[in-house]
């Protein structure tokens, strides 16, 4: 493990982790944020071509209103997600035991 904690006035790391543990997250992550943009891209046709759906009834106007929100929602978790798992990545290859010279 490296050390020099000490140097910082700490008696040890103060983010620990397995940085393999860490990097899996990361990858899950990552692999989440994909159909989570993916399926914004497909909200937003769907929720742009008013004729896709063809609603009629009561029900049309608030379904069309919740569905032009949903994309914009979709967006922001893949956007979570993908940063989320950048930072975790970059953590981890910050933190992986380096080797003394």
């Amino acid at each position: 493990m490296p050390g020099g904690w000490e140097t910082l006035g700490l008696a040890g790391d103060p983010a620990p982790g397995d940085p393999v543990q860490v990097r899996a997250l990361a990858t899950r992550l990552l692999e989440q944020a994909k159909p989570a943009e993916d399926n914004t891209a497909r909200l937003n046709g769907v929720s742009g071509n008013s004729s896709a759906l063809n609603m009629r009834g009561d029900y049309a106007v608030k379904y069309a209103e919740a569905l032009q929100t949903l994309p914009g929602e979709r967006a922001k978790l893949g956007k979570a997600y993908r940063g989320a798992g950048t930072a975790l990545s970059t953590y981890a290859g910050s933190s992986a035991p380096r080797a003394r010279t």
